[in-house]
């Protein structure tokens, strides 16, 4: 991915070549006298919603754990030096 800076005219008069470079991963920045004032870039997929209820199923159907303190409590006990 590179960054490519152009001016507002040069953008204008190549926005479709702009428009592929950033459909393959390039970010072009607009500056106008000299200063970044806008960030073309692609556009993010969404991201997908978590199902709760299949979420809060699945972890439920999970073996109980013991607490980290009691399994670090045991690995310190039973080590041998």
């Amino acid at each position: 991915m590179s960054t490519l800076t152009l001016n507002l005219a040069e953008a204008k008069a190549r926005l479709s070549e702009l428009t592929e470079r950033v459909t393959h991963g390039d970010e072009v920045v607009i500056t106008r006298h000299g200063k970044p004032v806008a960030r073309i870039q692609k556009v993010r997929e969404k991201a997908r919603r978590v199902d709760v209820a299949a979420f809060r199923q699945a972890t439920g159907e999970q073996a109980e754990q013991p607490s980290a303190a009691l399994v670090i409590r045991e690995l310190r006990d039973g080590a041998r030096y």
